[in-house]
Formats: C-alpha cells, structure tokens, sequence
C-alpha cells in the first residue's frame, strides 16, 4: 500500500511536469493580450491567497513548532505584501507616481516576488539539513527569521519608490525575460532538495509542497522566461500558475492541520482513557488499601490470640484450645497449635503417671528398713532369751560349762553380727532418708518441667533413670 501510493506520486509529479511542458507548446503561439485590470485583479487573489497560508502557516508552526512552517508562514506573509505592493504599483492609478514605466515596474517587481519566496523554500530546506547535522543546535531563532523577512519586505519597498529599473525584456535573445531563470534556479534548488528529503513520501505537505514547487519552477522557467510582452498569454499564464502554486501550498497546510488536529484529538481521546482508566486504577488501589488495613486489623488480633494462648500454655494451662475460625488462612496453624497442646496434655499425663509409680516405689522402699528394724529387735530379744537360757544352764549344769562358754561365744558373735545388721539398717534408714530428699527434688522437678514443656522428653529420661536408681537401691536394700 505505501510502495503503491509513493509509485502514485512519483506519476503524479511526472504528469505535472508533462501537462505544464504540453502547456507551454499550446499556448505559445497565443495571441492573448490581457490588462494592467486584469493583472491588478489577479495580484489582488495572490495576495489574498498569500496571506492566508502564511496566516495558516504560522498557526501549523506555533500548533507544532517545525521551521519548515515558520518560513512558509513568514515566508508568504512577506510575499503577501510584496504581491499586495505589486498590485498596487502596477495599478493605472499609481502607475505615474513612480519613476519606472509599467513595462518595467511590472517585471522587476514580480521578480522580486518570486526570488523572495524561492529564497525563502530553499532556505527552509537548509535549515532542516542543518538540523539534521547539528540537532538541537542547527535550530534557527524565529525572530531571526522575522526580522530578515520584514527588513526585504521594506527594503523592496524603498527600492521600487525611489529606484528607476532597467528593461525587463530582450527580445533579441530567445528568452525574453532572462532574470526569471534567477528565482527559477531557487525554485529548483528547493525541488531537489526536498525530493532528496524524501518526506513526500509519507507527508501529505511536502507532497503538495513538492508539487507547489514543480508548478512555480515551470511558471519561471517555461512561462514567464518566454513572455514578450506584458499581459501576454505567457505573462498571464505565469501568474495563473502563481496561484496554482499557493493553492498547493495551502492544500498541503490544510491536510496538515487536519492530521494535526485528528492526531490532537486521538491524544485527547488516548488522554481521557488514560484519566478514566487512572481513576479505576485510583479505585482499585484504595479497594486495595482497605484489604489491605482489614488484614492488617485481622492479622494483630491473630497475632493477640496467638500471644494469649503461648502465655496460657507457658503458665502449665494445657486445656486451652484455639477456635478454628480466628482468621482465614490461619487454619492449619491453629490445628497444629491446638494438636501441640493435646500432645503436651498427654506427656503430662503420662509424666504424672510415672510421677506416681516412682512415689509407690519410694514408699516401699521407705517400707523395707522397717521390716528390716523389726526382724532386728527380735533377732536382739531372742540373742537375750538365749543369754538367760544359757546363764540358766550355767547355774543348773555345771557340766555344761563348755558348751554354755561355747554358746556364750557364739551368742557374742551373734550380737556384733545383731550390731553390724543394726548399723546396716540405720545406714539402709540414711540411705531412704536421702531417697525421700531425691524423690521431693525429683517431685519439684516435675513441677518446673510442666512449665518448660519443650524440655519434657530430657525430664522424662531424668525420671526413668531415678525409676532405675530407685529400683536398684530397692534392690540393693533388700539383699
């Protein structure tokens, strides 16, 4: 689609080059013979059409700042008032106020005209290849640019009033106007250039603008270099082909401002959606700040239980229990809290449990010393009755006297063994004694493990090896 309208413009600019050189070949042979009115007529339209693409273009550079728009807007507001000026001074109303004849006036001023406006496009064409060069610093100052179109415009002025001008025709030679190949020249520097530019391609101005320049090239170059005469058929076909090339100027601005102010309002459109969608964007994130500040809400009164729970079940109470329906997504922690707490509950169980059997334990160990003291005492009591027995056989049977004396020996053998046993069991008493103080120290323990249920497991290995001490001892007591 592109390669096919670039192929389309390329004929196009061909087919302006044939029809304006066709043209020329039909109309030279012309006898036409216009008017000073006429030709007023017609500078008056170009000075209208003149001032409006500068006025046009000045509002395109100022809408979008591009200096190919600031010399055509300043550019054709001083051509509007160079053509307006040519109006004038080539009207039969103030003709004789000026010190050249219409025959030359005419002419030189036209010329002024067009070598102003040439100059001017091929200047715009350098200041964009300098731009292009130097960027930002290639830029040109619009004042600049004012200044030097308001200082020829004036100057032109001074020059007409007060300048007596040479002839403007030679017709001894083929071109009779041979100063028109001047602004010619210009015009086709500045075709080249934007040809070379290659913005035609894509841009609807350059492309009016490219044809504008083909049409003012011809007009200089095939038109007006080969009038005779004054308001000739080629003298008026040159100016024809004057408007014709404002007209294209000004078709180029009017598509630009199109595009400009269909590309503003997709901008304001793009922009609008980009405000409305901000505004959701603004919604959705206080919708999300308000989640945000209900979890946070959620999450410390999580946190409040939690803490209230760890505190209930460091202080031993091991009943407690967490509702499941605290807040979302703590599920699983609470049931692993809560089945913590029923496992802590059942080693204390069984902590206590043990607890008990190593009191039972204690107790019958703290019961055989008794029995043992006991069986002592009648080991003692009957140690006397055989005392009195023998000391009784010793009076009765004095030929006993050895085996009393032999009985007398064993009976004292048997209260040192009667004493040693005695001191054992009081040594076996010593012993419960500090058994009852380990078994207290061993209760106390117990009572500090529930508070320190992470060190349950070590408690219960201290209490299974004082069950083995306890029982060893037990043992031990018994033999």
């Amino acid at each position: 689609m592109f390669q096919s309208k670039i192929e389309n413009r390329k004929w196009t600019y061909i087919l302006v080059f044939a029809v304006l050189f066709l043209g020329y070949w039909l109309l030279r042979s012309s006898q036409w013979i216009g008017s000073t009115e006429i030709h007023t007529l017609m500078e008056l339209a170009a000075t209208m059409l003149a001032a409006f693409v500068g006025v046009m273009g000045l509002v395109r550079f100022y809408s979008k700042k591009t200096s190919v728009f600031l010399f055509i807007g300043v550019g054709f507001l001083g051509i509007a008032f160079l053509d307006g000026y040519h109006a004038v001074v080539t009207s039969t109303w103030f003709a004789a106020r000026f010190p050249s004849t219409l025959p030359s006036l005419i002419p030189w001023s036209w010329v002024a005209s067009r070598f102003f406006l040439s100059i001017l496009l091929w200047l715009s064409w350098k200041t964009w290849q300098k731009e292009q060069g130097l960027g930002d610093e290639g830029h040109i100052n619009e004042t600049f640019v004012f200044i030097g179109v308001g200082i020829f415009t004036l100057v032109s002025f001074i020059f007409f009033a007060f300048v007596p001008l040479p002839r403007a025709y030679y017709p001894e030679i083929i071109f009779h106007r041979p100063e028109e190949f001047i602004p010619a020249l210009f015009f086709l520097l500045a075709l080249v250039g934007y040809l070379r530019k290659g913005e035609w391609q894509r841009d609807a101005f350059e492309h009016w603008l490219v044809l504008s320049l083909i049409v003012g090239f011809m007009g200089q170059a095939m038109f007006m270099s080969f009038s005779g005469q004054v308001f000739d058929m080629m003298f008026d076909s040159a100016h024809m082909l004057e408007k014709i090339s404002y007209i294209c100027v000004l078709s180029g601005l009017t598509i630009s401002m199109y595009h400009l102010f269909r590309e503003s309002e997709e901008n304001r459109e793009q922009a609008e959606i980009s405000v409305q969608e901000a505004e959701i964007n603004r919604k959705r994130a206080e919708e999300f700040a308000d989640d945000l500040y209900t979890s946070k809400t959620e999450l410390l009164t999580a946190v409040e239980t939690y803490s209230a729970f760890s505190d209930r079940v460091a202080q031993g109470d091991l009943t407690v229990q967490l509702e499941k329906n605290i807040n979302e997504g703590f599920e699983l922690l609470t049931e692993n809290l809560n089945n913590m707490v029923a496992r802590l509950r059942e080693l204390s169980v069984q902590v206590n449990q043990h607890v008990k059997e190593v009191n039972a334990t204690a107790s019958e160990i703290m019961a055989a010393p008794s029995e043992q003291a006991a069986t002592a005492s009648q080991q003692a009591a009957a140690v006397s009755q055989t005392s009195a027995t023998v000391e009784e056989a010793h009076q009765t049977a004095a030929q006993s006297a050895d085996r009393a004396r032999q009985v007398a020996e064993m009976a004292q053998v048997a209260l040192e063994v009667a004493g040693q046993g005695l001191g054992a069991v009081q040594d076996s008493v010593g012993s419960m004694n500090s058994v009852r103080v380990q078994v207290n120290t061993i209760a106390e323990t117990i009572l500090s493990l529930s508070e320190q249920t992470q060190q349950i497991g070590e408690i219960i290995a201290s209490v299974n090896d004082i069950a083995d001490q306890s029982n060893l001892l037990a043992l031990n007591a018994a033999i």
